[in-house]
């Protein structure tokens, strides 16, 4: 991921509307109420600003054991290479 975001962490401010903002209070974006206000818009705001908060350290957490399997060479990992290459797709795409 090239682009810039907006500074983390994210954080949702309270009330029913889904507002995300930032730390110091700027606004990100806010989720879809919906109609007759059947879409819990406060915990999409949570589950948003939880994945955007944690996604580096995950990322990261992830790079990491691709790095231990490829150190290991195979040793006591032996028919998991799917799980290696699951997280080598799963970096190509958070990147």
């Amino acid at each position: 991921m090239n682009a810039e975001i907006t500074p983390l962490p994210w954080k949702v401010k309270g009330g029913n509307i889904g507002l995300i903002s930032t730390k110091d209070g700027q606004e990100v974006g806010k989720t879809f109420v919906g109609p007759l206000r059947k879409l819990p818009a406060e915990a999409n705001a949570e589950y948003i600003v939880k994945a955007v908060n944690n996604h580096a350290a995950l990322l990261d957490a992830l790079k990491a054991l691709t790095q231990l399997y490829v150190n290991t060479a195979g040793i006591a990992v032996a028919g998991r290479t799917v799980y290696y290459h699951d997280a080598l797709a799963a970096i190509a795409a958070a990147e």
